[in-house]
């Protein structure tokens, strides 16, 4: 639907969700609104929210034109992706908290308070994207079926395999280079043939990483710190 704002077009994509009770508008773009509403909320109430709350919106819209992302120094000037260090530029706002990766560079546009949890949930959505694509890839290569992949947030455990085929990967591993998730991956598959450490298991990791034991090793000494 669209609406006028300010005297200008506004495009507004309604976003609905059978959980959520109250109506929230997020303003995306000069041009753009997202109203994120209950699932029985009809278009003709998307209508109305605008007509009784036009004065606020306004507001609010006057406030988002007026406010530019100012560069704020922070503590996480960098950061490790892939064993690989990013550098890190913090622009503080209020609307529309999001990371964006270019260029080996993280912009990070939110509130001081929400950095550490905005470069989390990179992560955390970053890994789940990466991690089902090499899943796939060794599960098909080792003729094996993966149910469910978990990404995890855990401190000291990297991976896991449970006995109804679910995978569960700690998202930290995205600090560490990209043959240690790998080792990680192919050791947690080799757990649906073999649900032991015994010798028959680690000849199947070697079969597929012959060098496992270096990224064993590299895991054990690095561990602690993969983390921001």
């Amino acid at each position: 639907m669209k609406v006028q704002v300010c005297n200008k077009e506004i495009q507004v994509e309604l976003k609905k969700h059978s959980q959520r009770r109250k109506v929230a508008l997020e303003i995306l773009s000069q041009t753009e609104f997202l109203l994120k509403t209950p699932k029985r909320f009809s278009q003709k109430d998307a209508t109305n929210f605008f007509i009784f709350h036009k004065e606020q919106i306004k507001n609010f819209y006057l406030k988002f034109l007026s406010q530019t992302p100012q560069k704020v120094e922070t503590n996480f000037r960098e950061v490790s992706l892939f064993g690989e260090k990013i550098k890190v530029e913090f622009l503080e706002t209020e609307f529309r908290e999001r990371v964006i990766f270019e260029e080996n560079l993280l912009k990070v546009y939110g509130k001081n308070e929400n950095l550490k949890e905005l470069l989390t949930n990179f992560y955390i959505k970053k890994a789940k994207e990466i991690f089902t694509l090499k899943v796939s890839f060794y599960s098909q290569k080792m003729n094996l079926q993966v149910n469910k992949i978990f990404i995890k947030n855990q401190k000291s455990r990297w991976g896991s395999c449970s006995v109804l085929g679910n995978i569960n990967l700690n998202w930290r591993l995205l600090f560490a280079p990209e043959k240690i998730i790998d080792y990680v991956i192919v050791h947690e598959l080799c757990h649906l043939k073999e649900m032991n450490h015994s010798k028959k298991f680690w000849e199947l990791v070697g079969k597929e990483i012959p060098n496992y034991k270096e990224s064993r090793i590299w895991l054990l000494q690095n561990g602690k710190l993969l983390n921001f």
